[in-house]
Order: structure tokens, then C-alpha cells, then sequence
């Protein structure tokens, strides 16, 4: 019985799924090759139009473009605009740039990506606070005393990360085991 079960369950299989992936692995390599022939084996060209050396940086590396070129997706297909703006934007963000002026011109035979990141978002202030049984340890004072950022610096969530890690990494280095953040927030208010 349920060797019949099982094989009822496998007909299902090759005959109500398969043609659909068939359809679809169809289109893929009929859309494929015609793109493939305005693309580059090493993706999509592109041009950025950025002055700041870090930014730039940082844009190409959520891009994963090398050499002047945003890679192909999974399936070999070029990345789309709002690919390429979207993950620009969050290179921005994560530098403390919320309101960037980010024009992006062209398609996947070649891109030019035009930034100006703006002003940064900084700190207006910041909450640091410990509770608990190692409270009042000189440890976490000296961690709070010698917080890096100060008011009026730029937001860097790099910066704000890894402050946390290190605070978490002293609490387990000194037998605090079941130490845990009951609210870690960047609140990011651009205008």
C-alpha cells in the first residue's frame, strides 16, 4: 500500500511538475542567450561618478563589482536598476548618508552610477545602559566611559556593530554567560 501511495506520489511528480520546470528552464535559456549577447561574461559594465573614495568603496562592495563590472545573478542574468540603486542606498546607509541624491543611468549593456552621498546623519545622542549583577563592575564602566563615538560624529553602523560585539565579547570573557542585549536600537532620524 504504500509502495502504491509512493509511486502514485512520484507520477504526480514527473507529470504535473516537471512540465512547469521545463517551461521555465525553456525561458531561461531562451532569454539567456539573447541577453548574454549585450553582456559580459564578467557581467555589466559600469561608471561611478563618486568623489568620495570611501563610499565608492563601499557601493562596490555591496555590489560585489570588480574591475568595473556588477556580476551576473545566480541564474546568469544581468541585475536590474532597482538591483543596483537599492543596494547603492544601503551602501550609503550603513556610512551614515540617508538622503543621497543617487542617479542611475543606462541598463545591463552598461551602467553609470552618479553619487553624491549628502550630509551625514550624526549623533545627536546616545544611551548606553548596563543592568544587572555586573553593573557596577569597573569592567562595563570603563567600557561605557570609553565609548568611541561621541555627539556630533557621523553614524557609522560598522562603528556601532562592532561596538556591541565587543561589549558582548567582554561579558563572555568574564563568566557573564547568559548575557544578552534587551534592546539594541539605532534610531536614524535623516532630516
Amino acid at each position: 500500500m504504500n509502495r502504491r501511495l509512493y509511486t502514485g506520489w512520484m507520477r504526480q511528480l514527473l507529470f504535473f511538475k516537471t512540465p512547469s520546470l521545463l517551461i521555465l528552464l525553456s525561458l531561461i535559456s531562451v532569454i539567456r542567450p539573447v541577453i548574454a549577447e549585450q553582456t559580459n561574461a564578467q557581467g555589466s559594465p559600469i561608471e561611478f561618478i563618486i568623489n568620495d573614495e570611501r563610499v565608492r568603496s563601499n557601493i562596490e562592495l555591496h555590489l560585489d563589482a570588480t574591475d568595473g563590472f556588477v556580476p551576473l545573478s545566480a541564474l546568469g542574468l544581468p541585475r536590474s536598476n532597482e538591483f543596483i540603486a537599492r543596494k547603492a542606498r544601503k551602501a550609503l546607509e550603513a556610512l551614515g548618508y540617508y538622503q543621497p541624491d543617487i542617479q542611475l543611468e543606462g541598463g545591463h549593456q552598461g551602467w553609470r552610477l552618479t553619487v553624491e552621498p549628502g550630509s551625514p546623519v550624526v549623533w545627536d545622542d546616545f544611551v548606553i545602559q548596563i543592568t544587572g549583577e555586573g553593573k557596577d563592575t569597573a569592567l562595563f564602566k570603563e567600557f561605557v566611559s570609553s565609548w568611541p563615538m561621541s555627539v556630533g560624529q557621523r553614524i557609522s553602523h560598522d562603528d556601532y556593530e562592532r561596538q556591541k560585539r565587543k561589549l558582548a565579547q567582554i561579558a563572555r570573557d568574564n563568566g557573564y554567560f547568559q548575557a544578552r542585549f534587551l534592546k539594541a536600537q539605532l534610531e536614524i532620524n535623516p532630516s
